[in-house]
């Protein structure tokens, strides 16, 4: 079966291929979407940092990354939905704070594990690039500090900054 364009067709192709680099600024890998971190809070547990970006953060989720088998299919270790997506920026896994709800608790991280956090929004589409980590990662961060998806320790107000900033 051969298929052929009209004038039409060839104008709206012509139109796509020319408005496709615009539209990925918008939508594509480089678009400020947020970020996930990972930090201590005061009395040393784990905590995950959101930095939303304006969008609200409908849930997150911990994934266990297999080292080994990078073709294997990673299990969800922890899941937490907010009750208030508007407020959730911040999460203590091992005592989640009030607006969160646990669907599924990861209990004690190990210490010999990669994990993976992300969040979503709740347009239901969007969500955070993940941070990946170790707890040995954290290990010795103040009080203020996080680290990223990139394994770069800042501020969390210089995460916040850098995570909705505009690319390039």
């Amino acid at each position: 079966m051969t298929m052929t364009l009209g004038k039409r067709g060839l104008a709206a192709l012509a139109l796509l291929a020319l408005a496709s680099p615009a539209l990925a600024g918008c939508i594509g890998p480089d678009a400020p979407i947020g970020g996930s971190a990972v930090s201590l809070d005061p009395s040393g547990q784990v905590t995950f940092v959101v930095a939303p970006c304006g969008e609200d953060v409908a849930d997150m989720t911990l994934v266990e990354l297999d080292e080994d088998d990078p073709e294997a299919v990673d299990p969800t270790v922890g899941e937490w939905v907010a009750d208030s997506p508007e407020d959730a920026t911040v999460l203590t896994p091992a005592a989640p704070a009030r607006g969160w709800t646990v669907e599924q608790d990861p209990g004690a991280l190990s210490p010999d594990a990669v994990y993976d956090l992300s969040a979503g929004y709740s347009d239901g589409e969007n969500g955070t690039g993940p941070a990946t980590f170790r707890l040995s990662d954290v290990e010795g961060l103040a009080a203020d500090q996080v680290v990223t998806g990139n394994h770069e320790t800042m501020t969390r107000a210089a995460f916040e900054d850098w995570a909705c900033s505009e690319p390039g």
